[in-house]
């Protein structure tokens, strides 16, 4: 009777985990939260924006995702329908829409809904997908990792900057995976805050502040782009093959100029290094090394 019961127990368990609604995490990052305004803009307090990144080289279909806590009183964001993200492209959700005269964008979102809006102590965002599954994060239940409203005591003469996305790979929930903006684009003539809507920001030391997302090709993350090595990546590899296998790994030129590899090598932890090929690699091109 006892083994009846207990039967009959878990059965009533797994009947009732089904009913739940699921928040599954998806398996590779897709969609990020690439920057948030969660302060507004010079313009308005109000003119608050969410931009996401598309970091595949297919289009998505993101209607009837939704972003919690976004919305008033920490409530659900729902994208509308026939919402897409074109590769390596974003999408921003605004407040306002671009014409509005308390916005700040040069150009339309995505999707305009005047229900989002940001919490500056309570900060935490969860993408879900169509399916229910946890897609990326961004903050930590507290204040914004990054980011600052305008009048801000030593900070760039008190300019507003938004709060960008470092590197796609670490998860959203971690403040090192974000950053105080440092460019502007995409904003209307006049606009001196920091936040580039639409594009991604790239450091000074480069000939241009900012590329747009359609001008470079992204992998798994958004780089940092500081240096000229910096522009090719190690995008994939594999140390540790079948048996009748290779080990090889793979390099892409994420840049928009040819890099000559003359003289490049790759070296492991231990020190053997592997000439690369003399060769030309192309933008956006990869190169295979067995």
């Amino acid at each position: 009777m006892k083994l009846f019961d207990r039967f009959w127990i878990a059965i009533v368990m797994l009947f009732t985990i089904a009913a739940l609604p699921l928040r599954t995490m998806a398996s590779a990052p897709t969609v990020i939260f690439s920057e948030i305004a969660w302060a507004g803009s010079s313009i308005s307090s109000s003119d608050e924006w969410i931009e996401l990144t598309n970091l595949t080289n297919e289009t998505i279909d993101v209607s009837a995702w939704t972003i919690t806590g976004a919305g008033s009183a920490l409530s659900t964001l729902t994208l509308p329908s026939e919402s897409a993200i074109a590769p390596y492209s974003t999408f921003v959700i605004s407040n306002y829409e671009y014409t509005h005269t308390n916005s700040a964008l040069a150009s339309a979102s995505g999707f305009v809904t005047a229900s989002l809006s940001l919490s500056n102590s309570g900060f935490n965002l969860h993408l879900y997908n169509a399916n229910n599954s946890l897609v990326d994060v961004g903050g930590g239940d507290g204040a914004p990792f990054a980011g600052r409203s305008g009048g801000t005591a030593g900070a760039d003469g008190g300019r507003y900057a938004s709060m960008v996305r470092l590197d796609g790979l670490i998860s959203g929930s971690d403040s090192s995976a974000w950053g105080d903006a440092q460019a502007l684009s995409g904003f209307k003539d006049g606009i001196l805050d920091y936040g580039t809507p639409g594009s991604i920001e790239v450091p000074s030391a480069q000939t241009e502040n900012v590329i747009t997302l359609p001008e470079i090709i992204h992998t798994e993350t958004l780089p940092t782009i500081s240096t000229f090595a910096d522009m090719l990546v190690i995008n994939e590899f594999v140390a540790d093959p079948l048996e009748d296998g290779q080990e090889w790994i793979e390099i892409l030129n994420q840049s928009q100029s040819s890099v000559n590899l003359a003289g490049w090598t790759v070296e492991d932890a231990v020190g053997k290094t592997t000439a690369l090929e003399t060769i030309d690699l192309a933008p956006g091109a990869y190169l295979v090394v067995e």
